[in-house]
């Protein structure tokens, strides 16, 4: 059995997100939170950072707009690597 899709998949990717605005310095997601969605940077760039054992943030990345984070943790239900 087979079943067609109307749209692209892509128009049904981008039909479903939400827009989000968030401020200079606030967390988005945090490391050890449950994936609830997926993101893309529109407009700005964001840090992606881990916690060393110790407490310190490891700096990992910097996401700019384009990017997207989020994918793998949502798509394996598993928590979110990083902060």
């Amino acid at each position: 059995m087979a079943v067609a899709i109307a749209r692209s998949p892509s128009t049904l990717v981008v039909a479903s997100l939400e827009p989000v605005s968030c401020g200079f310095g606030e967390v988005i997601v945090r490391e050890g939170d449950d994936a609830d969605a997926f993101y893309v940077i529109v407009n700005g760039s964001a840090r992606a950072l881990k916690r060393a054992e110790n407490g310190d943030e490891v700096p990992l990345d910097v996401l700019r707009t384009g990017d997207s984070f989020g994918f793998v943790e949502l798509i394996e239900e598993t928590p979110r690597v990083a902060t």
